[in-house]
């Protein structure tokens, strides 16, 4: 297989789609919404890092006219956005944020940690989070 991590983020939203099956009219935003919404379900339901990981792919190519690289975007949202709901689901989790970049290139780590800054000066945003997990 050629991009595996590629392909569980596809499959780990494919299960959000099942979580929130029941819910896709009465989500912020609603059906309109539902893609987004999927997809930050998947970090919710502990994806994150699958997510982030897996959320891009690119590759090269060569033939006999022209040589470059495609670069894709897997999914709704953008890896700084991916990057941001681990940031917060690792904080509203009390999770070592060390765990998740252990497991992250250091692209995406760069993008996790400069979310975490940001969460660190708004703890509002972690606790309101927590508060609405109860």
């Amino acid at each position: 297989m050629k991009w595996p991590v590629s392909f569980l983020d596809m499959l780990s939203h494919e299960l959000a789609h099942y979580l929130l099956a029941a819910n896709v009219e009465h989500a912020p935003g609603g059906v309109d919404a539902h893609e987004l919404m999927t997809d930050l379900a998947a970090v919710y339901a502990g994806f994150g890092l699958i997510q982030l990981e897996g959320g891009m792919v690119a590759s090269g190519y060569q033939d006999a006219f022209e040589t470059g690289w495609q670069i894709g975007n897997l999914g709704y949202l953008s890896s700084e956005t991916r990057a941001f709901s681990l940031a917060l689901f690792v904080l509203s989790k009390d999770i070592a944020p060390s765990t998740a970049l252990s497991y992250l290139s250091s692209s995406k780590s760069k993008l996790f940690r400069s979310a975490l800054r940001m969460l660190r000066k708004h703890p509002e945003i972690v606790d309101r989070i927590k508060a609405l997990a109860g």
